[in-house]
């Protein structure tokens, strides 16, 4: 993918519209500083979904949007548009994404002028290595901190550049969906288990609703029955009312009649009135006829009296009218003749009246000529004059504006000045406070490697903790398993001691059912065997082993014929009461060989009853000298050997592969019993130690989990340090210049303000000169004025004595 141009409009110092265009190899921006490079690489982070507006190096997101200037409003939202060519995805050749912000805090994103969320843009770009914090937007302070971070985050970077970033965060949204799966399955449980508890109280409601269903039935059979008697009550009362209606009604009918009588009499009297009243409006109507008439004449006759009356005052009128003419015509035929006496008399006067008119119409013409005269002087000095005090008013006000230009420009001084105080004093605490955070850095650094020295010491210790856990947990696990073993193996030998396995199944059943009561128990249950003998004592003993132990030869007898009696097979009982001690005059003839009795140990019963069973039975080491010693020993002895080979005393040998006898079972529960013991007492110490281990293990844990939290905390605040030492000598830089700035206006102010006082002292000569001219050209006009006055009133007098004349002559005429 490759940038081919990004567009700004109201993007912090964007005010208007700004498009730029990239080429396709290395683009650069240069420029002084102030003038918005880094706001270009901002743009960039901003519209691939930044969302910190500290990486934007601002407060706040809103400070994004152009705040405008003195002459320029601010903007209510910013907006910019980056266009990518070469897309390898979604069937583009480009694509340009466009993001807005208002003030209001939304924000709107597009691609390809199609309206989408953030998530859309970031997932887009995820694989690319082209994000808002991705590996390929490097920028300020960014390569010394992927100098000096971590091999964590340094990881992270890398894996972000193998394409790794996309999959692991579609791996914690999923982790995340299956977290939130498994809370709503908990809540879908805990809904279940409420809807169940509801459920539970719905079908009590429900078992009280149909109860209350079969009492609102009985209640109702109740009432129909109650509203069946009421009825039927209602109905006899009813046939009662029915009864008296009827009466009643045939009473209605009698009154009835006798009103429609009375009604009949009424209407005859009523049509004898009506009769009556119609002669009577007749007589009323020829009265009102007769009136009106009358009214009528004499009405005419008064209006005939006053005609006649009006006719006789019109005939006196003309009379007297004809007198007064008669009187006009004399008095007009007198004035006639004045007229003509006056006329000759006006005809002298007008030709004297004409002569005199001319003479003033000449002197009227010469002062014309002179108030025209006058009146060009009075117009143009007018005109100097006015020209005068349009320049004085036109200084005046140049005064004025540098007085307001002075006032201003030293304002402006103070302003500087105080700003330059600020500016310095702004310098002196930022050098303060960088000196101060590299201080407090190298301390956090020294911090750092004593966390670091103490976290390697105790994961040292956490490591060779846990691989002794391990070691012990293993060995706990083999012990466990080998006393699981042990246990099963014991119990399994147990059971089949216990329950005289090895015997015939029929015989086993009855031996076990009379046990305690008859029979004491079979002869292997009161021997014990040192090790190592028990295959031959077994090989001497044979059957006998199978032998059952009584009290009492009774006893012996009623067990034969029990077993007679349920056809269950044979048994050997012997009575404790035939036991003999034997007569003791068996010699040894050899001094290696052992008599098997002396290794026997009896318990529970008469040790005599062995003896005589083992008599003459010899412990050899092989057949071979068992055969050696008989032919050598006196008749009647027998040899066995530790293997259970046997050399009988009639000289029958048995031997071979003997299977696990009842002695060796024995010998083996003893055995494992112990190591059962054994291994339990292991097992708890070495649990113990586990359990004690553990308390370390989990409190090194703790330690190191808090020392990756202080080491954390601590890098942190290394990072915010170094980069609040990176801004503040940006700023000392920035603050510096502007010093320099705030010199430079404030000599420049300085000199602007040396010239205003200059010029306002020119111009101040210029008004002093101009008010002399103006007060000699002010008396002059004033003088022009009067004379121009004068003239016009004797012009005025001059017309109005010759109107008068030319009114008089009129009039003559």
């Amino acid at each position: 993918m490759k940038i081919k141009s990004i567009e700004l409009i109201g993007f912090k110092s964007f005010y208007e519209k700004t498009v730029i265009h990239f080429h396709s190899r290395i683009n650069a921006i240069v420029g002084p500083n102030g003038c918005g490079k880094s706001n270009i690489l901002d743009a960039i982070r901003w519209i691939l979904g930044e969302q910190n507006p500290r990486r934007l190096r601002a407060e706040g997101m809103e400070e994004v949007i152009a705040n405008g200037g003195e002459s320029l409003k601010p903007l209510g939202m910013a907006e910019v548009s980056l266009a990518i060519t070469d897309v390898s995805k979604d069937g583009f050749d480009e694509i340009v994404i466009k993001r807005r912000l208002f003030r209001s805090g939304e924000s709107e994103y597009y691609i390809n002028g199609t309206p989408c969320r953030l998530k859309d843009i970031t997932e887009m770009f995820m694989d690319t290595g082209i994000g808002a914090r991705a590996y390929s937007n490097i920028g300020q302070g960014k390569v010394e901190h992927l100098l000096t971070t971590k091999p964590e985050e340094r990881r992270g970077i890398i894996e972000e550049v193998a394409g790794l970033v996309k999959y692991k965060t579609r791996r914690r949204e999923t982790e995340s969906r299956i977290e939130s799966t498994k809370e709503n399955l908990i809540r879908v449980k805990d809904v279940t288990s409420e809807v169940n508890r509801q459920m539970n109280t719905l079908r009590r409601q429900a078992k009280d609703a149909e109860r209350f269903k079969q009492l609102s039935q009985e209640v109702k059979n109740l009432e129909s029955r109650a509203l069946r008697a009421k009825l039927l009550r209602l109905k006899r009362e009813g046939q009662i009312l029915s009864d008296e209606r009827s009466k009643v009604e045939v009473d209605i009918s009698q009154t009835r009649e006798k009103i429609s009588q009375r009604d009949a009499f009424l209407k005859e009297r009523e049509s004898e009135l009506l009769v009556l009243e119609r002669s009577h409006d007749e007589s009323e109507e020829e009265t009102y006829k007769l009136k009106s008439d009358l009214q009528a004449k004499e009405s005419f006759q008064e209006l005939l009296r006053n005609e006649v009356s009006s006719v006789e005052e019109f005939i006196e009128k003309v009379e007297k009218e004809i007198d007064l003419l008669r009187e006009e015509e004399s008095r007009i035929e007198t004035h006639i003749t004045l007229k003509r006496r006056n006329l000759e008399e006006v005809r002298v006067i007008l030709s004297n009246k004409e002569t005199e008119l001319r003479q003033k119409e000449r002197v009227l013409s010469s002062l014309k000529s002179e108030a025209a005269k006058g009146r060009a002087d009075l117009e143009a000095t007018r005109t100097t004059l006015f020209g005068t005090l349009d320049r004085y008013s036109s200084l005046k006000g140049m005064v004025f504006g540098y007085d307001k230009e002075l006032t201003e420009l030293k304002s402006r001084e103070e302003r500087i000045q105080k700003e330059l105080h600020e500016v310095k004093s702004e310098i002196d605490k930022t050098s303060s406070r960088i000196s101060e955070l590299e201080l407090i850095s190298k301390e956090i650094e020294e911090q750092r490697g004593h966390i670091d020295g103490e976290k390697k010491y105790i994961q040292a210790d956490f490591s060779a903790m846990n691989r002794k856990q391990e070691s012990m947990r293993g060995e706990a696990r083999l012990l466990s398993e080998r006393l699981n073993e042990v246990n099963s193996r014991l119990n399994v030998l147990k059971q089949i001691q216990s329950n005289y396995e090895w015997l015939p199944e029929d015989i086993r059943r009855f031996f076990l059912e009379r046990k305690g009561d008859e029979i004491l128990g079979l002869i292997s249950d009161f021997i014990s065997v040192p090790k190592g003998y028990e295959r031959a004592i077994e090989a001497a003993f044979g059957d006998k082993l199978k032998w059952v132990l009584v009290k009492e030869k009774e006893e012996a007898l009623k067990a034969i014929e029990s077993l007679r009696e349920l056809s269950i097979g044979r048994g050997t009982f012997i009575p404790i009461d035939f036991s003999k001690k034997g007569n003791g005059d068996f010699k040894k003839n050899w001094e290696d060989i052992i008599p098997l009795w002396e290794m026997v140990k009896v318990e529970g019963m008469d040790s005599s009853l062995i003896e005589n069973m083992l008599k003459g039975v010899f412990v050899v080491s092989s057949l071979r000298e068992a055969i050696t010693l008989r032919e050598e020993m006196e008749e009647g002895s027998s040899f066995v050997t530790l293997e259970g080979d046997l050399l009988d005393s009639s000289g029958a040998i048995s031997g071979g592969f003997p299977t696990e006898g009842v002695f060796e079972r024995k010998r083996e529960i003893e055995e494992l019993s112990l190591e059962a013991s054994r291994l339990e007492e292991r097992l708890y110490t070495i649990s113990q130690e586990i359990e004690l281990n553990q308390r370390e293990v989990d409190r090194l844990q703790t330690r190191l989990e808090q020392l990756e939290r202080e080491l954390a905390e601590v890098g942190i605040r290394d990072v915010e340090i170094k980069k609040d030492i990176a801004n503040l000598r940006d700023n000392l830089l920035r603050t510096q210049r502007r010093s320099e700035v705030v010199e430079f206006d404030l000599t420049d102010v300085q000199s602007q303000i040396g010239e205003r006082e200059k010029g306002l002292l020119e111009i101040q000569e210029t008004l002093k000169s101009l008010e002399d001219e103006k007060e000699d050209l002010e008396k002059k006009f004033k003088e022009l004025e009067e004379g121009a006055q004068k003239s016009e009133e004797e012009e005025s007098r001059l017309e109005l004595e010759i109107t008068n004349f030319m009114v008089e002559n009129a009039a003559l005429m």
